[in-house]
């Protein structure tokens, strides 16, 4: 089954530099659930997809280059490209993906995230057909505003007052106090603020 340039009937003459010998290869390619086992001698993972009877639509790739040359015993996977929907900061976009869950496929599309920020249903969740991803942007901000502390009067009454009139015995002044206060941001809302 392998493949020898010249052919082993071909006679040699002088001019003849090398001959080639190509050794047969088994490639599994894996595409909708479904294993197909092909054999080449030479090729690319293209040529082997395309020998399985494969079509790969535009937004589709292979798990491997598709000029990766062949080797024996070779897996490829064809990855169907999947459109889904992003929402982020309340505008949605419609996109086409190959990746396996909502983390990498905003990672692919470019779209920054954080530790801090939420992925609804969650970056673990697997990517189907129509699955509607929303990201929401958390920003947490310290703020530290002056705050009055109002001082109140000591009054004291006595027997020795008409009944009814008091005396002020010390005035106070108001005083000031830095308060610093946390506060988180969903999508640019206030939603939580902790002192």
């Amino acid at each position: 089954e392998d493949e020898v340039e010249p052919q082993l009937e071909t006679e040699l003459g002088t001019d003849t530099k090398e001959i080639k010998v190509y050794r047969m290869k088994t490639v599994t390619v894996k595409a909708d659930g479904k294993e197909t086992e092909v054999k080449l001698t030479k090729g690319t993972a293209k040529d082997a997809v395309e020998k399985a009877e494969i079509k790969l639509g535009k937004n589709d790739k292979l798990s491997c280059d598709e000029a990766a040359p062949l080797a024996d015993k070779m897996e490829i996977e064809v990855i169907r490209g999947v459109r889904i929907s992003v929402t982020v900061m309340g505008e949605k976009k419609e996109y086409v993906t190959t990746k396996k869950t909502a983390e990498e496929a905003l990672k692919e599309l470019k779209i920054d995230f954080d530790k801090d920020d939420i992925i609804e249903p969650s970056k673990d969740t697997e990517i189907k057909k129509g699955v509607e991803i929303t990201l929401k942007k958390v920003e947490v901000t310290k703020e530290t505003e002056e705050k009055v502390i109002y001082c109140s009067e000591k009054k004291e009454y006595s027997s020795s007052m008409n009944k009814g009139t008091s005396k002020v015995k010390q005035n106070g002044s108001n005083g000031k106090k830095e308060v610093t206060s946390e506060n988180t941001y969903i999508d640019g809302v206030l939603t939580e603020s902790k002192v």
